[in-house]
């Protein structure tokens, strides 16, 4: 699936997905780290 969608939208579409994986990893350790923040508290 990945493949064939790399395939289909080579150059810009795979850079936007890179980016949007990487600010959701950004979001999703941002969250992680308020959450234990308020439980340490």
């Amino acid at each position: 699936m990945s493949q064939w969608y790399q395939i289909d939208f080579p150059d810009p579409s795979s850079a936007m997905a890179c980016r949007l994986y990487t600010y959701h990893d950004t979001v999703l350790v941002i969250v992680v780290l308020v959450l234990f923040g308020v439980s340490w508290f």
